[in-house]
């Protein structure tokens, strides 16, 4: 399941669902999420590969790339609902 992302993806959509938006504008912000995050862990599992082809351990082939990838996803999850902002005020 982690390697098609879908945990992260399901996971996200209530972090980023806005009450105040319309229906149709969630629904294309979540696509569009959606979209970017799996070209995203395309790569991230082409790097992987790639990089254990070269024999690079596992837990850098692999495990480290992964873990970029999923803080990446967390900093932008953060960044667009700017929760630290919100939290301030």
């Amino acid at each position: 399941i982690s390697c098609t992302a879908i945990d992260a993806l399901m996971g996200a959509i209530p972090l980023l669902w806005t009450w105040q938006a319309s229906g149709a504008t969630n629904l294309f912000k979540l696509a569009s999420f959606f979209a970017v995050v799996s070209l995203a862990n395309l790569l991230r599992l082409w790097l992987g590969f790639v990089l254990l082809r070269m024999g690079v351990p596992w837990v850098w082939g692999h495990e480290i790339v992964a873990g970029m990838f999923y803080f990446g996803m967390l900093a932008w999850i953060v960044r667009e609902r700017r929760w630290l902002r919100h939290a301030t005020s």
